[in-house]
């Protein structure tokens, strides 16, 4: 891999001499307040990255001749007690790569956001962040991947293709070598997105992730419609999907509501379902608030909780408790 990047590098270094650069630090701050029954008590809670993930950290890039060169390096960070949401000494602990593209495509190595994780927001009204997003709160799949080799094809028509390879963690512990692809499609007021996940999991197992589905928008209405499945051999078999609306109130504010339902294969029973509303509002291009309420259904064995862009949820006080709860909070994007 080295040798690669290094002839890349080689074959470039003449145009890059005399190319306009680009850096662009950036930062994210996404706090909410919840109050949310976990079955047999109310739990008031501060959290962060509900809607987006709280992070910071640098883009740049260079115009050098035929191709343009790239790089990305990003850490998450919990707001309220100002460490870093991934523990070990991986300061960008969640993208940290470089990237070459072209009228040919865009190739990239490093650590990078799972495909299922990049399209996921086509899928629901909730674009897969907040309490709302029944999808993303029974989601089953590795949000990344590092050591991981991408490639994406410029626009095919309304397509548009990319293929991972990752050669995974040294850590026996954590999954290993990740396969991953996704094509989406964009026309008019079409959205669609197939998205699969597959990872050597700790010990062999096979994980195997995949989601469907896309959006329809039709004047101040958009219809979306999200399916997920996951096979990871005996540790997880199930399918889910939801169905959800926005409706566009004006141009800042928006209010929408969603179905999910969730079937486990596997015979232990452990199904759920959620049904929900929000509403949000973009003040400017900075500022985000949003605010929903939620309600969860866990049956069998299942746990499932109220998640988030990255963040794991108050657990129910049961394995099979209902949840219910409010949420409120803010995103800050400077």
């Amino acid at each position: 891999m080295r040798l690669v990047w290094g002839v890349i590098g080689a074959a470039l270094l003449p145009t890059v001499a005399h190319a306009e650069s680009t850096l662009k630090p950036f930062a994210v701050v996404d706090v909410f307040y919840q109050h949310v029954d976990t079955g047999e008590s109310w739990q008031s809670d501060f959290g962060s990255n509900g809607y987006l993930a709280s992070r910071f950290g640098v883009a740049g890039g260079t115009d050098a001749g035929p191709v343009t060169l790239n790089f990305l390096l990003e850490a998450g960070f919990n707001p309220s007690e100002g460490t870093l949401t991934r523990t070990g000494n991986a300061l960008f602990n969640r993208q940290a790569w470089a990237g070459i593209g072209g009228d040919w495509g865009e190739l990239r190595y490093g650590t990078q956001n799972a495909l299922m994780f990049v399209h996921s927001d086509r899928l629901d009204v909730a674009e897969s962040g907040t309490h709302a997003s029944a999808l993303n709160n029974f989601a089953w799949y590795t949000y990344r991947t590092p050591d991981t080799l991408s490639y994406t094809t410029p626009k095919l028509g309304p397509w548009r293709l990319s293929a991972y390879w990752g050669r995974g963690d040294d850590d026996p512990r954590r999954p290993g070598a990740s396969r991953q692809f996704a094509a989406t499609y964009d026309r008019g007021p079409w959205q669609g997105v197939l998205a699969a996940q597959s990872l050597d999991g700790p010990g062999g197992n096979r994980r195997f992730s995949m989601f469907a589905g896309g959006n329809y928008r039709s004047g101040d209405l958009t219809w979306y419609l999200g399916t997920h499945s996951a096979r990871w051999g005996q540790e997880v078999d199930i399918d889910a999907a939801e169905v959800s609306v926005k409706y566009a109130l004006n141009d800042k504010d928006i209010i929408g509501a969603g179905v999910g339902v969730l079937h486990d294969r596997s015979g232990r029973g452990d199904h759920a379902r959620q049904v929900g509303v929000l509403y949000r509002r973009t003040f400017n291009s900075h500022l985000i608030g949003y605010a929903g309420y939620n309600v969860l259904q866990n049956r069998g064995q299942a746990s499932y909780r109220f998640a988030g862009a990255a963040t794991a949820g108050l657990p129910p006080d049961q394995p099979g408790a209902d949840l219910r709860g409010l949420q409120l909070g803010f995103t800050l994007m400077l």
